[in-house]
């Protein structure tokens, strides 16, 4: 939602050092990295496992497209529609 009032008031998701709002270096168990693409018109956040969720691999985008790019080895393979849902269990 913060990244969405920022471009609003900036027409841009980039700012000086990365993402338009600040984002966390860690969430729950996650570290988190934002990275914006096409003049500063996309962004990408991704959220990988730290600890005890190691494996684990999930992102989101400006059109909210959430996608589970990795599991832990234990869980199998991604599913057919993990390009376009985060895999909770």
């Amino acid at each position: 939602t913060r990244m969405e009032h920022f471009y609003k008031d900036n027409d841009t998701y980039a700012k000086a050092g990365g993402c338009g709002e600040a984002t966390p270096a860690s969430v729950d168990g996650f570290a988190i990295a934002c990275v914006v693409a096409a003049g500063g018109q996309a962004f990408t956040a991704t959220a990988t496992g730290v600890g005890s969720t190691s494996g684990f691999v999930y992102s989101i985008d400006h059109a909210n497209v959430r996608a589970t790019t990795a599991l832990p080895s234990h869980w199998g393979s991604l599913p057919l529609d993990a390009g376009s849902t985060w895999v909770t269990r």
